[in-house]
């Protein structure tokens, strides 16, 4: 509906005439649109800061393990061990989340606060990597496309997990390919590459797009290109050099998730969501096939093999991000090669004759139409996560996560020697166990998470015997389940009328 609506606007009679006299009125709104965008997805951020509002059961698990790490327990306990709190997520999802924690932070909102602070590093790393080169016009541009796939996905984005920190690290490797020399590029994509890869293990071929980038800069990046590919894989397998990581136990985790089905519903929303994605793209590139046809062919000769292993990356984040429990958050790994294509699309169309293209009726309705569009989507999008956030999520939650908090910490007190452990209760009362990492972050042994077990009980895991022993010895002394509802009879995620 909106991308006509645009389109149609764009091509009623004097409309080109009237932006051609307030052409200079144009380029600053748009610029101030762009920025604004950009500043949008962090202020509403805040909103979860200031109440301590967590998006997601994964986000208080990864804290959680974080923070059981810290104090000497297990990334990746094994399948005999006593304990169940172990994702598939990879080792740097938690580390990430370790210098807070060793400033003695143990506000929640302050790891919000962290995860806005990536956010704008990510802004910043895809503004001056494309600016120098580009323009302002199409930095901004770009920067503010970045935000509208965020807005997609705000939640997952401001999430204190490893979303962001993917597109973190993947601007750093687009901004080091833009900036540095041939050899400091490829030590700086050696080292991002691998914390891709440590964040979430499919994201191997996208770790591998700035390399190859760089092979085809000339002929002396060769070897800077081949050596940082090398590299990659042996940066990535330091963190299992670290006492307490163990690579077996996240070959397990990778084992499990292997086991779980795909869902056809998923698979048809992830292939929607890259159809959002791909559509500035199909634009642009329809914008350079009638502006200048031949370059544009010299320049899908050239970017053969960026855009085939960029191909093998978007079908691997579409299938993995299809299986049960997943989504299509999965595909904003491919937001940052995807914005690298669209400058370079743009530079084959315009030749830096940005405002004869725009106005063309033929090649910049296609923009005019897509870019009105998204900022309706990115703005609407932002009101209903933001506006959840403020108004109905907290009104319909049980009880405000600083009272949970102040809860949590007066047990600690009351009972400061004696084994802690946060269990649940029935499916409303679920949202106040999402502060059990205030108990991991004061020492207490983290023993079994229901985010850990609703991923086991997907694919039919049982408990392990250690487990149940554990349970029959009452290693655990006191279990701290919300009030309100009846011990341990919140219903499975994956399943109808079954519990945990």
């Amino acid at each position: 509906i909106l991308i006509p609506t645009f389109a149609f606007l764009f091509s009623v009679a004097g409309i080109q005439g009237w932006l051609s006299r307030q052409w200079h009125l144009c380029r600053a709104f748009y610029k101030a649109i762009c920025f604004l965008l950009a500043v949008l997805t962090i202020g509403c951020g805040l909103f979860g800061v200031s109440t301590e509002r967590i998006y997601g059961h994964d986000e208080a698990t990864v804290l959680s393990i974080a923070a059981a790490f810290r104090h000497g327990q297990p990334l990746y306990p094994r399948a005999e061990a006593p304990v169940e709190y172990a994702l598939l997520y990879g080792p740097v999802t938690f580390l990430v989340y370790l210098p807070p924690m060793f400033a003695g932070v143990e506000r929640l909102g302050a790891y919000q606060l962290w995860v806005l602070i990536a956010l704008a590093g990510t802004y910043a790393f895809v503004y001056f990597a494309l600016r120098p080169k580009f323009g302002t016009f199409v930095a901004l541009g770009n920067t503010a496309l970045l935000a509208v796939f965020v807005s997609r996905f705000a939640g997952s984005e401001w999430g204190i997990k490893g979303d962001i920190w993917i597109l973190f690290f993947a601007a750093l490797g687009l901004w080091a390919y833009m900036s540095l020399s041939n050899w400091a590029t490829a030590v700086v994509l050696a080292i991002s590459g691998a914390i891709l890869v440590d964040l979430k293990a499919t994201l191997l071929v996208i770790a591998l797009l700035p390399c190859i980038l760089l092979w085809q800069r000339e002929r002396r990046a060769h070897l800077p290109a081949f050596l940082g590919v090398c590299f990659i894989p042996i940066f990535a397998l330091l963190p299992f050099a670290l006492p307490g990581i163990s690579l077996a136990g996240y070959a397990e985790q990778l084992r499990d998730a292997s086991h779980d089905g795909f869902s056809k519903s998923i698979l048809n929303t992830n292939l929607y969501f890259l159809l959002f994605m791909f559509l500035p793209s199909l634009g642009l590139l329809w914008m350079a096939l009638n502006e200048n046809l031949d370059a544009t062919r010299s320049w899908l000769r050239r970017r053969a093999w960026y855009l085939i292993a960029f191909g093998i990356a978007a079908l691997v984040a579409t299938l993995t991000g299809a299986k049960n429990g997943a989504g299509p958050y999965h595909c904003m790994a491919l937001a940052i090669p995807l914005l690298l294509v669209n400058t370079e699309l743009w530079n084959t169309a315009s030749l830096g004759r940005t405002k004869a293209v725009l106005l063309r009726p033929r090649s910049g309705a296609p923009l005019w139409a897509l870019g009105g569009s998204m900022l309706v989507i990115a703005i609407s999008a932002l009101i209903q996560v933001a506006g959840g956030s403020m108004h109905y999520f907290p009104r319909s939650a049980p009880a405000p996560m600083p009272s949970v908090e102040r809860d949590l910490i007066a047990i600690m007190k009351q009972y400061p020697t004696t084994t802690l452990q946060m269990g649940y209760s029935d499916t409303y009362h679920y949202y106040l166990t999402f502060m059990r990492p205030v108990l991991q972050m004061h020492g207490y042994p983290l023993f079994i998470d229901p985010d850990a077990r609703n991923e086991a009980d997907l694919i039919g895991k049982p408990l392990s015997p250690a487990v149940l022993g554990a349970m029959d010895r009452c290693e655990i002394s006191i279990w701290i389940i919300p009030r309100g509802g009846e011990p341990f009879s919140m219903e499975a995620p994956y399943f109808v009328n079954r519990n945990v």
